[in-house]
């Protein structure tokens, strides 16, 4: 099985992209609204400053973005319900 949170430095798809609303990347909102906040510092990041989540949800999306893996094997449920899009 292939990665369900895939981060990626891309530019944001936009309209491309399943997850954008015409305005939001939804992912970004449900991993900060569902995913666990795995570090209490700002981590180091090179692409933030061009990054659609710190600019959307800000260092709340930065404090769960070490556990967005380009490899899931074995993805939780809950990692799986959090990429999954929802209908717009």
């Amino acid at each position: 099985m292939f990665s369900y949170l895939f981060r990626t430095a891309a530019p944001c798809a936009t309209k491309g992209c399943q997850h954008f609303d015409g305005q939001d990347c939804r992912l970004a909102m449900r991993i900060v609204e569902k995913l666990p906040v795995v570090t209490t510092e700002l981590p180091p990041c090179s692409i933030r400053r061009d990054c659609r989540w710190w600019q959307q949800e800000g260092k709340t999306a930065c404090m769960r973005c070490p556990q967005v893996i380009t490899d899931s094997y074995n993805a939780s449920e809950l990692t799986i319900a959090v990429a999954t899009p929802t209908a717009s």
